[in-house]
């Protein structure tokens, strides 16, 4: 979990390296569009071998749950990616490539980790309503 992390945060910072180019926040050397999709891409196979893992151990109830989805999301951008700069010469410099790119690092959250906080934290504020309103009514 924190190797993911930690090349995740790698992935975050070459892409937000490659979009301050060419400004004083750039760091000093290059980040060009084929790093930045082969990073990109290098993140997508981690995710991609934890969802095939959970796919594995998980069933059918995996399959059935909402993080499978999210889980196909986070390495099916790269995926995506790679395959449309390999494919295509010029996709590195369409504005296609631009929102594909930010798409990739939406992943980093990994949401579902997120929802199930929320669901939580909602559940305990369900069952304590009655202590959360007290200072309301005073």
């Amino acid at each position: 979990m924190v190797l993911t992390g930690a090349i995740s945060l790698l992935s975050m910072y070459v892409w937000f390296d490659f979009t301050a180019r060419n400004t004083p926040h750039s760091s000093p050397w290059e980040v060009s569009p084929g790093l930045c999709c082969y990073v990109d891409f290098a993140v997508s196979v981690i995710f991609f071998s934890e969802w095939l893992n959970r796919c594995y151990f998980g069933g059918w109830q995996y399959v059935a749950d909402s993080d499978f989805y999210i889980d196909l999301a986070a390495w099916g951008f790269g995926f995506l990616h790679l395959m449309c700069f390999l494919l295509s010469p010029g996709f590195a410099e369409s504005p296609d490539a631009d929102w594909l790119r930010a798409a990739c690092v939406l992943r980093i959250c990994k949401l579902e980790r997120y929802f199930r906080c929320y669901r939580d934290l909602v559940a305990i504020c369900w069952k304590r309503r009655h202590l959360l309103t007290a200072p309301g009514i005073i």
